[in-house]
């Protein structure tokens, strides 16, 4: 790991977006994410106590302000993604280390990627996850990156693809279903 995330949080550019730890300030712009529910479907939730479902703005401050506490303990982090032609949240993503998935040399990280329904495209996708495979594995220690893809969700299953990951056939300790994965490449 080059930095600790946990200690000063990387910001990062696409062509089309910048990235960089969610804000209070971002609550108006996620709800538009955050209360559809055809965006709602394609979220992963797993493993996690609290729901990402907001239908106000108030429970969307709520759940922004419960992102950042985890990111102060050290759980994970959640990044806002900003459109740079509209300077409006397009959505999010989280990403951390789980350690209890490690085996010997391999640790695993899981990815999310929460977008509103608008940004669920393809080539939205594969921006974010080339950004992900190009920052994450060094970021945040891991060998492996986990992400999860119902299949119903078919631009992020073709981004998927084009990223070069591939569906988790095993699980022997990930007790949930539908998650891709892709290993760092040797260096």
């Amino acid at each position: 790991m080059s930095q600790n995330v946990y200690a000063h949080c990387p910001a990062y550019e696409t062509p089309g977006f910048s990235v960089r730890l969610v804000q209070p300030e971002d609550a108006a712009d996620l709800l538009i994410c955050y209360a559809d529910p055809r965006a709602r479907r394609f979220f992963n939730s797993d493993n996690c106590n609290y729901g990402f479902a907001c239908d106000t703005l108030p429970q969307m401050r709520a759940c922004i302000a419960q992102w950042l506490q985890e990111y102060q303990n050290g759980c994970f982090v959640r990044f806002s993604i900003i459109s740079r032609e509209s300077g409006r949240a397009a959505g999010t993503i989280e990403m951390f280390h789980k350690p209890e998935l490690d085996e010997g040399e391999h640790r695993y990280g899981i990815l999310r990627i929460d977008l509103a329904a608008e940004w669920e495209k393809r080539e939205w996708l594969c921006e974010l996850l080339a950004l992900s495979c190009r920052e994450f594995f060094s970021a945040f220690g891991v060998t492996h990156i986990l992400t999860k893809a119902i299949p119903e969700a078919k631009e992020r299953v073709c981004a998927l693809k084009a990223a070069g990951f591939s569906p988790l056939k095993e699980r022997p300790v990930l007790s949930y279903g539908d998650y891709w994965i892709a290993g760092r490449e040797k260096e």
